[in-house]
């Protein structure tokens, strides 16, 4: 509750938006992510650039170790560097900085610090002349078109306190939103077996150790609550897009729906919809999608509800 994200510096418009989960994140999910760079990547990538420029360049290398090469010397050398790049004074051609780079990228025993690297000849110039991140942060940079035609908006609803009694808080519109427009779109973690939802009591175990008493539920964690599941199923589907969760149930005053999401292809995964549980259960990463669709014109301050159905309505 009352939890907000607040911009560490200023963003641009059509940025992406990142935080820190911090390096280990990345360094105990190389399974799933293959080597993602990190601090120490970009700057060992960022010194591979250097090096790459005096290739373009036809400058002869300079070995580092030398102790008689001084840190003065090495600076004015950099200048000269970048001053000959932005002069476009290379003995390579485009195609052959393409090929060149190309085999560099996909040289067949990757790293953290070659994952670092820009993507193209182009932008390893740009990078050599700048720096790497900064490169990176501009090509991610969309036009605002283009998140229109492939972006779903996540600024729909915001939260409020819900003209529902004793319902907390509620989801409420920002804007008008026409009959069948997109209320907001609903990516899906999947939890496999519901049960690892369920708190047991503990009691001693053989050894003398505290263990979990399976033979008696005393208790469901609360994410249980803003699960869609079905009670012939041991699936749950977990919402977890921005304000979403706040959407209320109301049996017959309801202005949205939910479906499967469309238009969503890099994110939702139709063939999912036709795997079975065992499958998902051994897929780690979220894959599917929901979207909360106006089943009829919405106002601008309106409250967003959705049916839960009768079952739902008899449990509460």
């Amino acid at each position: 509750f009352n939890r907000t994200s607040v911009a560490a510096r200023d963003i641009v418009e059509g940025s992406e938006l990142f935080v820190d989960y911090g390096q280990s994140w990345f360094l105990t999910r190389d399974g799933v992510f293959e080597l993602v760079p990190v601090q120490e990547s970009y700057e060992k990538a960022q010194a591979f650039l250097g090096e790459y420029a005096k290739l373009l360049l036809g400058v002869e290398r300079t070995v580092e170790d030398e102790e008689e090469e001084k840190e003065e010397e090495e600076v004015e050398q950099n200048y000269n560097i970048l001053d000959l790049l932005e002069q476009d004074k290379l003995i390579l051609g485009e195609e052959a900085q393409s090929d060149l780079w190309e085999l560099i990228k996909t040289f067949p025993y990757p790293t953290r610090e070659r994952q670092a690297l820009p993507d193209t000849a182009k932008d390893a110039i740009r990078a050599a002349l700048g720096d790497i991140m900064t490169v990176e942060e501009e090509n991610s940079i969309r036009d605002m078109e283009y998140l229109k035609e492939h972006g779903k908006c996540v600024d729909n609803i915001v939260p409020g306190t819900s003209t529902i009694p004793h319902a907390g808080r509620g989801a409420f519109a920002t804007r008008f939103i026409p009959k069948g427009g997109l209320v907001s779109p609903v990516p899906l973690v999947h939890i496999a077996d519901k049960t690892t939802t369920y708190m047991y009591d503990e009691m001693i175990g053989p050894h003398g150790n505290l263990v979990r008493n399976t033979s008696e539920i005393v208790g469901k964690q609360i994410i249980l609550n803003y699960c869609f599941g079905h009670p012939n199923s041991t699936l749950l589907l977990f919402p977890y897009s921005s304000n979403v969760a706040y959407v209320n149930h109301h049996l017959t005053e309801y202005n949205a729906e939910i479906r499967w999401a469309t238009d969503f292809d890099f994110f939702h995964k139709q063939e999912w919809l036709d795997k079975s549980v065992d499958f998902l259960e051994k897929e780690w990463t979220a894959g599917l999608a929901l979207e909360f669709i106006a089943t009829r014109d919405i106002q601008p301050g309106e409250e967003v509800f959705i049916n839960y159905g009768e079952e739902w309505q008899r449990a509460w």
